[in-house]
């Protein structure tokens, strides 16, 4: 490229373009900012070009190692389009994930479990991808480490705010409103080749544009709660510990639909059993602590 450039420069200046009484020989300062724009130009040109005709690639290379902190992570390359993908509930950080009452994920330590969710993360999303965070991204970690695994994360990222994203008065933390999120929202709606999908932490029995065919995504339940027909829980405890591309979120969508009475029937089932729970429950506590009061003389 340097010696293109050069080459270029040098015959430009050697040349000696014909004087005439219209286009006068122009000054040195002028061929001066004529030549830096020259060079601008092709320099653009030239990242252009790289960037548009990528070199030939049957799908995903092998990853380049790139450093994180003490950390190595990778970043795969791919020469197809560029893709959106969903997750949620990664909950960095966050010790009571392992355990067997919470969601007994399958890692001996905090550290194993972060590092595996950044390796599966970065194993399928291209630094080009859209990656949604339907919320609930860290827990207990300290803005450093929360930035740390944030940057350590390949794709442009945005954030549906879950329960663990705010403080107790609502507002979102200062640790998640420091980083580069390309957009921060508690709800929202993409399309991916001709479908809606909505976008929630938590799951519906209803949303927008549902008798339109809209679909929805969630978090939040950690893969212990069925959704509607049309509905998928895109969290790491449902998918396999990893973001699930817009297109397979798509097909299970479509699944859903097309067995929906299975569906239906499922949900029923899981909610009878979950019936003799709710008197336990704050709300039940609470409700039997007003009767008394009311019962008083």
């Amino acid at each position: 490229m340097i010696k293109a450039t050069k080459r270029v420069i040098g015959t430009l200046l050697s040349t000696k373009a014909p004087r005439t009484l219209d286009a006068p020989q122009a000054s040195p300062v002028v061929r001066s900012h004529f030549l830096r724009s020259l060079v601008l130009k092709m320099s653009i040109r030239r990242r252009r070009h790289h960037d548009e005709d990528p070199e030939p690639n049957s799908g995903l290379t092998q990853p380049t190692r790139v450093p994180c902190g003490t950390q190595t992570y990778a970043i795969v390359s791919r020469s197809s389009p560029m893709c959106t993908f969903l997750t949620a509930d990664t909950h960095f950080g966050h010790a009571l994930m392992l355990k067997p009452e919470a969601c007994d994920r399958p890692y001996s330590s905090v550290d194993e479990m972060d590092q595996t969710l950044i390796d599966n993360w970065n194993a399928i999303v291209h630094p080009r991808d859209t990656v949604w965070h339907l919320g609930d991204f860290a827990m207990g970690l300290d803005e450093r480490r929360v930035a740390q695994i944030f940057y350590a994360l390949n794709g442009t990222k945005k954030l549906i705010v879950g329960n663990h994203d705010t403080d107790k008065k609502g507002n979102i933390l200062l640790s998640l409103q420091r980083l580069q999120w390309a957009e921060i929202a508690h709800a929202a709606e993409i399309m991916h080749d001709g479908q809606r999908i909505m976008l929630s932490h938590y799951a519906g029995y209803a949303w927008n544009a549902q008798h339109r065919g809209a679909y929805q995504a969630f978090g939040h339940s950690h893969g212990k709660l069925l959704g509607m027909p049309g509905s998928i829980d895109v969290g790491v405890d449902a998918q396999d510990f990893k973001p699930v591309a817009a297109e397979e979120f798509v097909r299970q969508a479509d699944y859903t639909i097309e067995h929906a009475e299975q569906r239906i029937e499922d949900i029923c089932m899981r909610l009878m059993n979950k019936a003799s729970q709710y008197a336990a429950r704050d709300g039940a506590v609470k409700f039997r602590e007003r009767q008394a009061g009311r019962a008083k003389p």
